[in-house]
């Protein structure tokens, strides 16, 4: 199976219900900028079923070349084929550096594909950069205690493989003239004992799905919710005037929400149109992950870091302020 132009940065395209993320063409933005500073080419490598539409609104986005792996058994969330087929073409291909979405798929392919590989994986990147003074590839994470960031320095004449971030970097923008080389690849290394598998569905999630990094309307909570029924109420008002809830960290460490609603230096990174904050201190390690044209804070604490950020603040009790929302329909 040839697999395109050696070398290069690759990105790894995922998708979702048949459809792009909004995360692969941060990823391209990020791919772009870093293989302009090696003086090198794009790629990106996106595998699946019936994907060629999709795959044509790559062309639009100053791609240098768009590899499509296409069978049936690639249907989304089968993990053993995919990561297969991805990695033999990477094999073949050896590029510089890997960027993959810092997803639940992302985080387990890039793993898989970083052992493949036998090389390093900094997983999170919220900046990634070449450095012309050390000739290294530099990418800022946060630290493993969430209040600050790590650099970490690579040598780009090794594939590294970097997880990114939902939300941190700047999407690649839509360009009128199409260009890149697209090509189309039969994964001919499925083994005859495998050809007989054929994946056939995904079963659906139970609960709701978060999306915070598509969300216009955010409703956050922090630790003056003081626990899952402050977070009751949260939901109420987030399906009331439809919007996503989130969440700081304090909040995910006690149990009182999930991962995928921990926004922050640590989670996600946000950009609503409009920002709720309830019992929020306002702690930068949460602050930096908060690109909003609007924040209305509630605390009950004048003196709380976030009346520093908000554009509307109220000094009071954060769930009774919520209960009368709900409950006298205001908004």
């Amino acid at each position: 199976m040839k697999c395109g132009r050696s070398g290069g940065i690759v990105v790894i395209g995922e998708l979702k219900k048949g459809s792009l993320l909004g995360l692969t063409f941060e990823l391209i933005g990020a791919g772009k900028k870093l293989a302009e500073q090696l003086s090198t080419f794009v790629s990106v490598i996106l595998a699946g079923e019936d994907i060629e539409q999709e795959a044509e609104k790559l062309r639009h986005y100053g791609i240098d070349e768009i590899l499509c792996i296409t069978d049936e058994r690639l249907k989304e969330n089968n993990h053993s084929m995919y990561q297969k087929a991805i990695g033999h073409c990477l094999r073949e291909k050896k590029p510089q550096g890997v960027l993959i979405g810092g997803t639940a798929f992302g985080r387990v392919l890039a793993g898989s594909i970083a052992f493949e590989l036998d090389t390093e994986l900094v997983v999170d990147a919220a900046n990634i950069f070449y450095d012309a003074q050390t000739e290294e590839i530099v990418v800022s994470r946060p630290a493993f205690d969430g209040k600050n960031m790590a650099d970490f320095s690579i040598d780009p004449l090794f594939p590294s493989v970097i997880t990114v971030r939902s939300g941190v970097m700047g999407k690649a923008q839509y360009e009128e003239e199409e260009r890149g080389e697209m090509l189309f690849l039969s994964p001919e290394w499925i083994e005859e004992n495998e050809r007989d598998l054929i994946y056939k569905e995904t079963l659906p999630k139970k609960g709701k799905e978060i999306h915070l990094d598509q969300a216009k309307i955010i409703v956050a909570g922090g630790r003056g919710m003081k626990g899952v029924e402050g977070f009751a109420l949260l939901e109420r008002l987030a399906e009331k005037i439809g919007g996503e809830v989130g969440s700081s960290r304090p909040c995910v460490d006690a149990g009182w929400t999930v991962p995928m609603q921990q926004i922050g230096q640590s989670g996600i990174s946000v950009k609503p149109k409009l920002y709720l904050a309830f019992g929020i201190s306002g702690a930068i390690q949460h602050m930096t992950g908060i690109e909003a044209e609007c924040i209305l804070a509630v605390n009950q604490n004048p003196r709380a870091a976030i009346f520093q950020y908000c554009d509307y603040g109220i000094v009071g009790n954060a769930q009774k302020i919520l209960e009368d929302l709900i409950g006298r329909n205001v908004i």
